[in-house]
This record gives C-alpha cells, sequence and structure tokens, in this order.
C-alpha cells in the first residue's frame, strides 16, 4: 500500500491531552531504557531518552488496532499522515534489535553511548 495511506498514531489516556498536543505540539518525556546487551546482572547499562511514542499504522488496520490496542496506551488517538511525520525534523525512528543483532554490535556498543545512537535503539525482546 502506498504511504498516502499510511499514518503514525499517538494514543492518550486522557481526552484533554488531545486538545494540550493540538495547543501546544507533542512534549517529549524522558523514559527509561534498559540498554542491557546480556542477562548479566552486573550489566547495567540504562539511559534517559526524552521522546513521545508513535505507531505506524495502514489506514485498513485503524479499527482493529484500536479495538485491539494496549489500554495502557489510553483508548484515544491522533492519527497523523506518515507524510507528515516524514517532514518533521524531530522525528526518528527506532531500531528494534533482534538480542542477535546486539551481540554483534557489542563492540561497538561503547561508541554508539557516546555518539548517542544507542537511544534510536531497541531490544525488540526484553532481557529482563
Amino acid at each position: 500500500m502506498s504511504s498516502k495511506h499510511s499514518f503514525i498514531v499517538h494514543r492518550f489516556e486522557e481526552l484533554s491531552r488531545i486538545t494540550e498536543v493540538l495547543a501546544e505540539g507533542f512534549v517529549p518525556n524522558y523514559h527509561e531504557e534498559d540498554l542491557r546487551l546480556s542477562k548479566d546482572p552486573t550489566d547495567v547499562r540504562y539511559m534517559g531518552i526524552p521522546m513521545v511514542s508513535f505507531g505506524d499504522i495502514e489506514y485498513n488496520d485503524i479499527s482493529e488496532f484500536m479495538k485491539n490496542a494496549d489500554p495502557d496506551y489510553g483508548e484515544y488517538a491522533i492519527l497523523m499522515k506518515k507524510e507528515w511525520a516524514l517532514r518533521q525534523k524531530w522525528m526518528s525512528p527506532v531500531w528494534y534489535l533482534t538480542d542477535e543483532m546486539l551481540n554483534r554490535l557489542t563492540r561497538n556498543w561503547k561508541a554508539w553511548l557516546e555518539d548517542g545512537i544507542a537511544g534510536y535503539c531497541k531490544n525488540i525482546i526484553a532481557v529482563r
């Protein structure tokens, strides 16, 4: 399906948050991310990363997504065309990495942390 039928979605627990976003824009909150590369409890690598979370969704999937979405993210949402998201300079996708991919990157992880690149990576399977 072409991107003109693709959207990004941001969910809210409270309806009033939608009017706040429309008035003020999206404001990032710091989220503690687990950047550990192993199950070793001494491998502690947490980082507070400022973020606004969005989901990527196709037009045909919107009603099913809203009906079955995790309630922790709220029952209200704003959908924006993906073209809008691609024009935003402050937005960047997250790279979801498997454990195998993370193991290959281990030797460069310190440099990734120092360069801020690790903030754009997320382990697809939590190591906890």
